[in-house]
């Protein structure tokens, strides 16, 4: 059996690594055949601790963060964003259910970056607050205005007016409350 070149690159477990370190410094290589069955006995158990060897799975602390950035409701978020986020995760976990050595740990944590990059671009795009009934609003203000023109003072006039001035339009979903405020004060 040969130990592998890469016993010593930390992608083992500690303890299965020293297995096989112990058996190698064990082997008497000044053994002759009169020794046989030491030297057989010596070369089966470092065959055992390099079968018996454990590779480290992967370091989820990072992942772990990641996924905990993501808001249990997402719907205040762009769909397109929230579907970006929703792939990254089920890639990593896709990764994670066929790669989860630690010799894998760079590619890895490839699929978290992409998953923390979505998880940002999905948080810096909170949809648009809904207008509809603001422009309903606006709308109906109008025609009243034209259809009473002559009747309205100018005073009232003005009034709706301001009112429609008011409206600040590229308010987010956060700000719903504000938006049919000013729907309901035209």
């Amino acid at each position: 059996a040969r130990i592998p070149a890469d016993l010593m690159s930390g992608n083992y477990t500690e303890e299965s690594a020293a297995d096989v370190l112990v058996a190698q410094n064990f082997i008497d290589s000044s053994a002759t055949t009169e020794n046989q069955a030491d030297v057989d006995e010596m070369a089966a158990d470092l065959k055992t601790a390099i079968d018996n060897l454990e590779e480290k799975t992967l370091d989820l602390t990072e992942y772990q963060e990641a996924v905990n950035r993501i808001p249990e409701d997402t719907s205040k978020y762009v769909d397109e964003y929230v579907t970006a986020v929703e792939n990254a995760n089920q890639a990593c976990i896709d990764f994670l259910t066929n790669n989860n050595k630690y010799s894998n740990q760079s590619e890895f944590d490839e699929f978290v970056a992409t998953l923390n990059a979505a998880i940002d671009a999905m948080l810096a795009n909170v949809k648009p607050a809904d207008y509809t009934a603001v422009d309903t609003a606006i709308t109906a203000a109008e025609k009243f205005v034209a259809d009473n023109s002559d009747v309205l003072t100018e005073e009232t006039k003005t009034a709706i007016s301001d009112a429609i001035n008011a409206v600040e339009r590229g308010l987010d979903i956060d700000e719903q409350s504000r938006v049919d405020a000013m729907a309901k004060a035209i």
